[in-house]
């Protein structure tokens, strides 16, 4: 664009000076071919002879023209440079000019090329053209070849066609008569077995007539054991009524249980505080105790006897699991804790009863459950006359809980250890002879989830709360221990009320610091044996 617009700027200036010196100019290029001598020449020339002429020599007409401008500005005293600037001007022009006629030399060469790869085209064209027709002839021979070979599979598949249906013909025929003969046998068959079920249905009618005749039978003597039962249900009944005005059932109201429970459960939680949170002797043999008290209960198995708050924490909480476990399992069984003893099947039996009665009519489960009751302590105190059977119970047990607990108490402490657990558990019993003939249900559960919920209070551990347990204790096998059971307490005409037990959880921090502990031991017994090992193994290599 800039070349271009310098161009055109030249040309005006070039014409203007042109329109003044015309007739000089005019004059001088006259001279000039005439000394040349090839002005002729060149205008008759033929168009082909001026383009070799252009490639082979300069154009003289812009060179005329330069000379002319030179000498028009040689006639007036104009400033050097900028006669030498135009100057340069027509001489880069004079050059593109040159650049434009080599630029047409390689149009020339390339559209011979063109016109050469065009011709080799048509060539290679034309042998294609000759290819093509010789497989038109190949594939018109090909087609009556295959038109030929069509008709002749024709004529065979019209033969093969009448063949394969009269023999088909053939094969049905022979499949019918075939047919017509299996029909035929096993129309007899069916004959037969009709028969035979007819048979066989005429003695089942028989049969169906005997036990309508052994039913009818049945429903009369049902009708008249129906009648029976009515009649003795109404003296039963009658009987219930008379029971019910000579013998009250206990009634008594919840608020009194739950206050008594309350305090059984703050006098356990005393008791195992009390005697429970000292470590045993400094000369007593912490492995031997150990496999005692695991002998004895399963709970021990993670209470490491240590000086440790963990250690505490879990010694009273696992003793006072023992003995609440023991309450309601030898104290407060549903029919236990009467003067007369009874064995497991015979409580069984009666636990059975009492279920199927509470499901059918309450109160006459109550009235059941409280002459039963009466019934066995007439017959105990028949075969003896002890007033302080209530007190011999409780101190049998005492005893026992007091021969699997003594190993963690003090020697000073357990004579008043076992006078307080005895006055503890006489207050059990004391309870329950009262409970259980109560109309109300009372139920006990001593195994508490995994975790604590809306039935379970979890016990806290503000020793330490610090301690976060870890993943591997989340999630663990070690079961809650129960601390004071669950009650549900099932009134006739109330709803049933459940009051929370406690418990320590899965989770609780103690029992992930006491695991740790017992870990450590573990470790620190197997390096002790080891070490034990390895000197008594030098000692003997001396």
């Amino acid at each position: 664009m800039n070349g271009h617009s310098e161009s055109s700027k030249d040309t005006q200036l070039l014409t203007d000076l042109e329109m003044k010196e015309n007739a000089r100019q005019s004059r001088r290029q006259k001279r000039r071919q005439a000394r040349l001598g090839n002005i002729e020449a060149t205008e008759e020339s033929s168009d082909e002879a001026r383009h070799i002429n252009a490639g082979r020599r300069v154009p003289r007409e812009p060179i005329d023209r330069m000379v002319s401008v030179i000498k028009f500005l040689g006639s007036y005293n104009n400033d050097m440079e900028q006669i030498e600037c135009a100057l340069g001007d027509l001489l880069r022009k004079d050059e593109r000019i040159q650049q434009l006629s080599a630029t047409v030399q390689e149009l020339r060469r390339s559209k011979n090329e063109e016109a050469r790869m065009i011709e080799e085209e048509q060539g290679r064209l034309m042998e294609l053209q000759s290819q093509l027709n010789d497989k038109e002839i190949s594939l018109n021979h090909a087609r009556e070849s295959l038109d030929e070979a069509s008709e002749q599979l024709r004529e065979e598949k019209q033969r093969f066609q009448a063949e394969e249906a009269a023999r088909y013909d053939k094969a049905i025929e022979t499949e019918k008569k075939k047919l017509d003969h299996d029909l035929q046998r096993k129309v007899k068959q069916i004959e037969k077995a009709t028969a035979a079920k007819l048979e066989q249905t005429e003695e089942q009618i028989q049969q169906l007539q005997h036990q309508v005749l052994s039913l009818t039978e049945a429903r009369d003597n049902a009708e008249m054991t129906l009648a029976l039962f009515r009649t003795r249900t109404k003296e039963l009944e009658d009987q219930q009524k008379e029971l019910e005005s000579r013998y009250k059932t206990q009634d008594s109201p919840l608020p009194e249980f739950e206050g008594d429970l309350f305090k059984i459960r703050q006098a356990l939680k005393a008791i195992a505080h009390a005697y429970f949170g000292d470590l045993p002797p400094e000369d007593a043999d912490i492995d031997q105790l150990q496999r005692i008290l695991r002998d004895s209960d399963q709970i021990f198995q993670f209470v490491p006897l240590t000086a440790s708050n963990a250690s505490k924490y879990l010694r009273v909480r696992a003793a006072q699991s023992v003995i609440a476990k023991a309450i309601c399992h030898s104290l407060w069984e549903p029919f236990g804790g009467s003067i007369m003893s009874l064995s497991s099947d015979q409580m069984s039996t009666f636990v059975q009863i009492s279920k199927a009665l509470a499901r059918q009519d309450r109160r006459k489960e109550s009235l059941w459950r409280y002459l039963t009751l009466y019934g066995l302590d007439i017959a105990a105190l028949q075969h003896t006359r002890d007033n302080t059977v209530d007190d011999q119970f409780a101190r049998l047990q005492t005893q026992h809980l007091s021969d699997v607990l003594r190993v963690l108490v003090p020697p000073q402490k357990q004579k008043d250890f076992e006078r307080d657990l005895g006055r503890l558990l006489t207050e059990c019993v004391r309870f329950w002879n009262k409970a259980k003939r109560d109309s109300c249900i009372i139920e006990f559960d001593t195994q508490p989830p995994q975790s604590s919920n809306s039935g379970w209070l979890s016990e806290p551990c503000l020793e330490l709360d610090h301690v976060e347990a870890g993943t591997e204790q989340r999630h663990n096998n070690v079961p809650a221990w129960c601390l004071f059971p669950r009650v549900t307490f099932s009134p006739i005409n109330e709803e049933p009320k459940i009051v929370a037990g406690h418990a320590v959880f899965g989770d609780c921090p103690a029992l992930y610091e006491g695991s740790c502990e017992l870990r450590r031991q573990e470790e620190e017994f197997t390096q002790f044996k080891r070490k034990f090992a390895r000197q008594l193994s030098i000692s003997k290599g001396r």
